[in-house]
């Protein structure tokens, strides 16, 4: 219960990130993308568990992107959520690299037919949801420097955040 109230309230802060003016200079300290990460698995690990996943975390110590925290935890826990939920099993992949991070699972991928306009900022039409929650992740990214893809790899999907 805790948890899920505090990501309630990282997720209502973010939304209102998207609605301020993007032009307010603001200054961050780049969270800690480590810590970020293991908070982010930490609360999904129930629902990982449930669906037989596991959580390959590989995180090289570097500065992170300049963005509140709450916002790379909103980011990173709905782009791992996706991937726990769509994932089928397995292992679901967290990544820090210099200037990236990479969510990968080993899912059906995303839909061939429907990859191309996810690309370019769509929302992803499926079942159980509204496929918005990408585009608001994006657009997140966005408001803070970064930049959002997704991709196949194998038979799963990939999201790579740049910065």
């Amino acid at each position: 219960l805790t948890r899920s109230l505090a990501t309630m309230r990282q997720a209502s802060e973010a939304v209102l990130w998207l609605s301020r003016p993007a032009d307010k200079a603001e200054a961050f300290d780049p969270p800690d993308i480590c810590e970020v990460m293991h908070d982010v698995t930490a609360a999904l690990h129930g629902e990982a568990r449930a669906r037989h996943i596991e959580f390959d975390i590989q995180c090289e110590t570097q500065p992170g992107p300049c963005l509140p925290r709450s916002v790379l935890g909103v980011i990173l826990n709905h782009i791992a959520r996706n991937a726990v939920r769509h994932s089928g099993g397995g292992v679901v992949q967290l990544i820090a690299r210099p200037r990236q991070i990479v969510v990968s699972d080993d899912g059906s991928g995303f839909p061939e037919n429907e990859l191309e306009r996810i690309q370019h900022g769509g929302a992803l039409d499926g079942p159980g949801g509204s496929g918005l929650g990408l585009l608001l992740c994006r657009r997140l990214a966005e408001r803070f420097g970064m930049s959002l893809t997704v991709d196949n790899h194998g038979t799963g999907a990939r999201v790579q955040i740049s910065f």
